[in-house]
């Protein structure tokens, strides 16, 4: 036998040389384990030095780590092992699943969830209110902010516009990123393109509850004098404003009424809106007599004059509608049957057009100069009225005109010098200023209106237009002064206009020269609109209008409010404003760094307590300036006499600033945009010692706030 010291010798020898087999077969084993109790992802093995067991990972419980140490350590070995620092596997509870929904009811938004924080709730907020701009986001108290929340992402409601436009959304989740969609649906194929939507989007979207309801319906009647008449179903009044709404905005020329039957269980209205945006296209092939949208699919009913314009009309009402569509397209008998008939001649001038009518009766002659009035808003008619009661009706002539509202959306460069109707033809004459213009006009005047229009353009090439073509109007302490070039007394009439809607209360100087070079539109009003709110007046110098640019030039009393205005201006306008700003260090300036708002003091009476229903006009009125300008913040301050106590004065001031801030939240403003401020008597703009100075004291005034010069880059025009 061989001695105890031999023997150990040799156990201990091979101990050593089968270790690291020991180890990978130990090292196996844990990861099988670790596999089975679905730990693999949390937990890993690193090595083991004999009996001892290294492990790193986190887990979300004490417990299951217990009991992983404690099968760990059973595992059958040549020794007993054990676990090394079993703190090593950190206890991490699990982080709350981002989840938020957007309820959606009467175009009104509520959002409820949990999300990681304040920042992260107001960015869906932002974003809401970014993909849905009409709608009213309502109970924001209700999303939780959780620093346990795992990390968001607002990319899935960007898919939210677009499946809105033919589907009326009921309700939209997102839960630890899968995007959950119930909506209303007009029909089964509009289910399945919802679904087939969703599908595409890949596994983390998919839709619940999608149900099918009646869609509204719709009719649209067109009578020869300018009147289009609605009816049908829809799911609400205010859905009746807003289909009346639309087909003002497709027909601005024509008067819309109508009214409709509510039945609260259809769909909403813009369903509706899709078939109806074809019309004002089809209408330019000929006229219109009625459309109506029923179950989904449109009805159009139209006459042409002539065989040609029919094939052109069924074919755009096939490409506007596809195949779904019932058309119904005769061929126009002649307007006028009798060989005497009514006539009009009107000759264009600046200020007044004067008017000759030749017609049956009184009655007659106002239909016609209704008809005027809607195709020239803008001009004023001096009738001469011949009465001949033979003569045929009126209303038989009145479509005649109908062409007069195209031609100035045919090309800019025509004047319209004369018009009227001879022989039952509409007849009118013009200035273009070179022959390429007239041959162009003509011709589409007679493609689209042949046999019913005769036409005669003159040639005259000082109307072509002047390069130095432009306005300009300066700001000074007794008003404006309105110097440039345009092409007629009505065009400076509504840049007078324009600027005197765009800054009330101010006197406009009219300098403007009248010349056929000069110009003949422009969309400076859609600019000029709230520019007062980045440039008040004391700030601006000029603003001009040059080859479609408007430019603004202004002064600020340092870099910052400068950095400030630039900021505003990018944010709203983008490119479209061209502005030059200098800094002047001007103390009127520096005493006033913030824009009021023109117009906008409201004044309260001594002991007055309901100060808003008297000012609701003031406060309407800053409630559209923010909405037309969504990044627009204000101050509201309040102002009091020096009647009564300090203490009382202040109390009393923030009270009704207060007042004025939940008005305008209870109505979508949000309430990082305004700031409520109750100055008491401290800032007293009158003496307090009599009393039209207290009565102008009493005052609340609202200003815009500076805008941060690191705001984002301005957006595109």
């Amino acid at each position: 036998m061989l001695p105890l010291q031999l023997f150990l010798a040799v156990f201990a020898l091979g101990v050593w040389w089968g270790m690291p087999k020991i180890e990978k077969d130990l090292t196996n084993r844990a990861t099988s384990l670790l596999r089975e109790m679905k730990l693999e992802k949390q937990v890993r093995v690193i090595r083991f030095d004999g009996p001892v067991a290294t492990l790193t990972g986190s887990l979300p419980d004490a417990s299951l780590r217990t009991e992983l140490i404690q099968r760990l350590e059973s595992m059958e070995s040549l020794w007993g092992l054990r676990v090394g620092n079993p703190q090593s596997i950190q206890i991490i509870p699990p982080s709350i699943p981002v989840f938020y929904r957007l309820d959606f009811a009467n175009r009104e938004i509520k959002l409820t969830g949990n999300v990681p924080g304040e920042l992260e709730k107001k960015s869906l907020n932002r974003k809401v209110r970014l993909l849905f701009p009409k709608s009213t986001i309502t109970d924001m108290s209700t999303i939780v902010s959780n620093t346990d929340v795992a990390t968001m992402s607002l990319n899935l409601l960007e898919h939210l516009p677009d499946l809105q436009k033919n589907h009326q959304l009921r309700w939209v989740t997102v839960d630890d990123g899968q995007l959950t969609v119930s909506a209303n649906l007009p029909s089964e194929e509009a289910r399945q393109a919802i679904v087939d939507r969703l599908t595409a989007m890949g596994t983390h979207a998919h839709a619940d509850d999608l149900r099918v309801i009646t869609p509204p319906q719709m009719e649209l009647k067109f009578s020869q004098n300018s009147l289009i008449t609605l009816s049908g179903r829809l799911a609400s009044e205010e859905d009746q404003k807003i289909a009346l709404d639309f087909v003002k905005s497709l027909f601005p020329k024509m008067k819309v009424e109508g009214s409709f039957e509510i039945e609260e269980t259809l769909g909403p209205v813009e369903w509706i809106f899709g078939k109806l945006e074809p019309l004002p296209g089809l209408q330019k092939l000929g006229r219109l007599m009625g459309c109506k949208v029923a179950d989904n699919l449109p009805v159009v009913k139209a006459e042409t004059p002539n065989a040609s314009s029919r094939i052109s009309m069924l074919a755009a009402i096939e490409e506007a509608y596809g195949r779904k569509v019932k058309a119904s397209v005769g061929i126009a008998q002649p307007l006028v049957t009798t060989t005497v008939g009514s006539a009009l001649w009107a000759q264009v001038g600046e200020d007044i057009t004067p008017v000759s009518l030749t017609v049956a009766s009184d009655s007659e002659a106002t239909m016609f100069m209704d008809k005027l009035a809607t195709l020239f808003p803008k001009m004023t008619f001096q009738p001469t009225v011949t009465l001949k009661p033979k003569l045929a009706a009126a209303r038989l002539y009145l479509p005649l005109l109908d062409p007069l509202a195209d031609l100035s959306n045919i090309d800019s460069n025509f004047f319209l010098r004369e018009f009227g109707l001879v022989d039952g033809r509409l007849k009118f004459k013009g200035i273009v200023p070179d022959e390429a213009t007239r041959e162009r006009f003509s011709g589409l005047i007679l493609r689209q209106h042949s046999g019913r229009v005769s036409v005669q353009l003159d040639v005259d090439p000082a109307f072509s237009l002047s390069p130095d073509a432009h306005w300009a109007v300066t700001f000074g302490p007794a008003g404006m002064t309105l110097k440039g070039q345009v092409a007629s007394k009505h065009l400076s009439s509504a840049v007078v206009a324009d600027l005197t809607e765009a800054y009330p209360g101010m006197p406009v100087e009219n300098a403007l020269e009248i010349t056929p070079g000069g110009l003949r539109a422009g969309s400076w009003k859609e600019l000029l609109a709230g520019l007062s709110l980045v440039a008040a007046p004391e700030q601006t110098i000029q603003i001009a209008w040059h080859h479609d640019k408007l430019t603004l030039s202004a002064r600020t009393p340092s870099e910052e409010t400068k950095a400030s205005m630039e900021a505003r201006l990018g944010s709203i306008y983008g490119k479209q404003i061209d502005a030059q700003i200098e800094v002047v260090a001007d103390s009127a300036l520096a005493d006033n760094p913030a824009v009021t708002l023109i117009d906008c003091t409201l004044r309260i009476r001594a002991g007055q307590v309901d100060f808003m229903s008297a000012n609701l006009p003031i406060l309407q009125r800053v409630l559209d300036l923010m909405q037309i300008h969504p990044d627009l913040k204000i101050s509201i301050d309040s102002h009091t006499d020096a009647k009564g106590t300090f203490n009382a004065n202040l109390n009393t001031s923030q009270t009704r600033a207060n007042t004025i801030a939940q008005w305008l939240g209870r109505r979508g403003i949000a309430a990082e945009r305004i700031k409520a401020r109750g100055f008491g008597s401290r800032r007293p703009v009158a003496d307090m010692k009599t009393e039209a100075g207290r009565n102008v004291n009493r005052r609340i005034e609202f200003h815009v706030l500076p805008v941060p010069s690191t705001t984002s880059p301005p957006l595109p025009p």
